[in-house]
C-alpha cells in the first residue's frame, strides 16, 4: 500500500504502524505503535488508519502538553 505510509500488509491483513517520538518511546519502552486495522480491504484500511493516526496525534499532543 504505497500511498499510505502508516498502513502495512501482513499475512493478508492490514496493520497501522507509526513511529513514536524518542522521548515517549523511551517512556513506554517501544519505538513503534502497531495495531490491527481489522480488515483485508485496502480502502477500509486507509480509512481506519486515518482514524488511528488522528487518535494517536491527539494522544501525543496531550502527552507533550502535560
Amino acid at each position: 500500500m504505497g500511498c499510505c505510509s502508516f498502513v502495512e500488509k501482513r499475512r493478508n491483513r492490514y496493520y497501522f504502524r507509526a513511529r513514536l517520538p524518542a522521548d515517549i518511546g523511551r517512556a513506554v519502552g517501544r519505538t513503534y505503535v502497531v495495531a490491527s486495522l481489522g480488515t483485508a480491504d485496502p480502502r477500509v484500511a486507509k480509512i481506519n488508519s486515518a482514524k488511528l493516526f488522528f487518535l494517536l496525534a491527539r494522544f501525543l499532543r496531550q502527552c507533550v502538553s502535560e
